[in-house]
C-alpha cells in the first residue's frame, strides 16, 4: 500500500478517516462528492466541504454510498442467508503447517460453520438460511452456539474458549449491482457485489473488478466520454 508521501510524489492527496456525507450530482451525471471538512465528521450537521472529479469511484463496499443510489442493488436469488460470528481466545487449533488452516463444518444441507485462525483469535461464524435462523436459537448467541453444538469436533475444539469481541449479526449480504457504471461513476470491490465471507472469490472480485475500473478509466478519460457506454460496460 502507498504511503501518503508516496501518493505526494505522484500528485496525489490522500485524504484518509474522511466521512463522504453525500454525492454532488448535475443531472444524471455525479461530478463529485461533499465531506466532511474536518476528517471523519462525527458531528453529523458538521461542516463539509465540495471535492470535485471527473470520474467518482465508489470504493465503499458494502456501504455501497454511489451503488445504492444509482447501481440498482439486487439480492441474490437462493443466497438469502444470515451470518452470525464473533472472535474466540482459548479454541485449539491444529499443529504445524496445519496451524493456520481454515476449516468448515457442515450442521445440515443448508447450513454450516467457518473456522478461522487469526494472529491471536479464532474467527468462528455460521452462515444459514434466512428462515431458518429461527430453528438455531432466539437470539444470534443462541443460534451460533446451537451450530456449535451440533458439530461435536468443533465443540471440543472450543471446550476452553472465551468470546473476545461482541457477537455479530449480518444479513443478505450476497448481491450485485445492475449497473457498474455511469455518467462519470464507477464502482469497483464490493460495492459491485458481494457473493460470501469465507472463500477467496471476495478478494478475487475485488482485484479484477479494480483493475477492470481503471483501464475503462483510462480509456474514457483518452476519449473524453465519460458516459455509461465506457464506463458501464
Amino acid at each position: 500500500m502507498l504511503t501518503s508521501f508516496e501518493f505526494l510524489l505522484h500528485g496525489v492527496e490522500a485524504k484518509t478517516e474522511t466521512e463522504v456525507r453525500s454525492l454532488i450530482e448535475d443531472g444524471d451525471r455525479v461530478t463529485g462528492v461533499r465531506v466532511a471538512a474536518g476528517g471523519s465528521g462525527k458531528e453529523r450537521n458538521g461542516p463539509t466541504r465540495d471535492v470535485h472529479a471527473r470520474v467518482v469511484v465508489d470504493a465503499t463496499g458494502q456501504n455501497g454510498i454511489l451503488a445504492r443510489r444509482h447501481g440498482g442493488r439486487k439480492m441474490i436469488e437462493g443466497l438469502k442467508n444470515v451470518s452470525v460470528f464473533a472472535h474466540f481466545d482459548g479454541v485449539r487449533r491444529d499443529t504445524g503447517k496445519d496451524a493456520g488452516s481454515t476449516l468448515i463444518y457442515r450442521v445440515d444441507a443448508k447450513t454450516w460453520l467457518w473456522f478461522i485462525p487469526l494472529r491471536d483469535t479464532v474467527s468462528i461464524g455460521v452462515v444459514t438460511p434466512a428462515h431458518t435462523m429461527s430453528s438455531l436459537g432466539s437470539t444470534p448467541e443462541a443460534a451460533l452456539q446451537e451450530a456449535i453444538r451440533r458439530c461435536p469436533d468443533l465443540a471440543d475444539r472450543m471446550a476452553n474458549a472465551s468470546k473476545v469481541m461482541e457477537i455479530r449479526a449480518v444479513r443478505d449480504f450476497s448481491y450485485r449491482a445492475e449497473n457498474d457504471g455511469g455518467q462519470g461513476w464507477l464502482l469497483v470491490g464490493d460495492a459491485v457485489g458481494f457473493i460470501d465471507p469465507i472463500y477467496s472469490t471476495g478478494l478475487c472480485l475485488t482485484m479484477v473488478s479494480a483493475e477492470l475500473g481503471a483501464a475503462a478509466i483510462v480509456d474514457a478519460l483518452g476519449k473524453d466520454s465519460l458516459g455509461k457506454d465506457s464506463l458501464g460496460e
